[in-house]
């Protein structure tokens, strides 16, 4: 039996009303086709999501839940051989991105999540095969500060060749939305749990 525990990364948007247009997502990966061999490049269609996707090096065991389809990207002390899935272009913008993870062999996992082939995330695993974690991310550009409001890409792809295997499911997206809270100096708008201040 695997063992859970639940992360959450980055900055919450507590206590604001909250406005947008739903476009969220979810990836079961239903429908990849993968068995126990690896696969070196491929694509699917998702069950759930009816999202294209892509992959490299990756297979369909071990499985999350017995029963329940998974993927699992592969490292191999080679930069060829890194795991990695890509989205097609999806709509509406994300402001979080969440999955489940499992470390799928003896070494720690390490990888990461991209939108437009920006890091929004890294996840590093505990460090003990099995463990399953379900971890979330706010989704916006470190560097800007500012959040995905429009189309995009997502990513998730093991960082180093030297890390462990990771298992994947559940991988969804929440839509961007666009919140204003009133204040005594003027109106604050926050993006994804990221406030602006438009006094200025």
């Amino acid at each position: 039996m695997h063992a859970w525990r639940t992360i959450a990364m980055g900055l919450a948007a507590g206590g604001l009303l909250g406005a947008g247009i739903a476009r969220a997502g979810t990836e079961t990966f239903d429908n990849t086709g993968l068995s126990n061999s690896w696969v070196a490049a491929g694509s699917f269609t998702g069950g759930v999501s009816g999202i294209a996707w892509t992959f490299a090096n990756a297979r369909g065991i071990p499985r999350i839940i017995t029963d329940n389809p998974s993927i699992t990207l592969r490292t191999d002390n080679a930069a060829t051989n890194k795991g990695w899935l890509l989205s097609s272009a999806l709509t509406g913008g994300v402001g979080r991105v969440s999955a489940t993870f499992m470390q799928a062999s003896a070494t720690t996992s390490d990888c990461i999540v991209r939108v437009n082939d920006i890091v929004v995330g890294n996840f590093k695993s505990s460090g003990v095969s099995g463990i399953v974690e379900v971890v979330s991310f706010d989704a916006f550009d470190p560097a800007s500060r500012m959040p995905f409001t429009n189309e995009f890409t997502l990513m998730v792809s093991n960082r180093l060749a030297t890390g462990g295997r990771v298992a994947l499911d559940d991988l969804t997206w929440e839509p961007f939305r666009l919140f204003v809270r009133l204040g005594k100096t003027g109106t604050n708008l926050a993006y994804a749990g990221q406030e602006f201040d438009v006094t200025n």
